[in-house]
């Protein structure tokens, strides 16, 4: 990951990004929200859904994770699935967070769009780079 701009994210706004997942959770907590960690809504496709990162997001991603890339997902699929699982959970990004296979998604809307904002100050704050593009699945597909 040197070449990347994951790479310029420091420990400290990956500490920030945790935080700001941590309040996430507790705020789906809160309204009943909880993932039945079926697997389903990684079919991508299926659901119509796709899988946008920020910077930030990657890089703690790829971070907490140990790893350096983002592993290629079969047709229409996540990537961090494996054996009908993610198995990225823990650190899964804000998309995942906030899209429950029997949920009714505008509702949730407002709170992704609240913890992106944070992010995004966030990534102002460390003078970190921002960019916000689909990862799963890839476009095109």
């Amino acid at each position: 990951m040197p070449d990347s701009p994951e790479a310029d994210v420091p420990p400290e706004c990956l500490d920030g990004v945790a935080a700001v997942y941590a309040e996430l959770e507790a705020e789906l907590d809160r309204l009943g929200h909880a993932c039945r960690a079926c697997g389903d809504c990684c079919d991508l496709a299926g659901h119509g859904f796709r899988l946008y990162l920020s910077t930030l997001e990657l890089a703690f991603l790829l971070d907490r994770e140990g790893i350096d890339h983002l592993p290629q997902g079969a047709a229409g699929r996540c990537g961090f699935q494996a054996d009908g699982q993610c198995t990225v959970h823990r650190h899964r990004p804000l998309g995942c967070r906030t899209y429950f296979c029997d949920a009714e998604h505008e509702t949730l809307s407002p709170l992704y769009e609240s913890a992106l904002r944070k992010l995004r100050r966030l990534a102002e704050q460390y003078g970190c780079p921002w960019n916000y593009s689909q990862k799963y699945p890839p476009e095109g597909e």
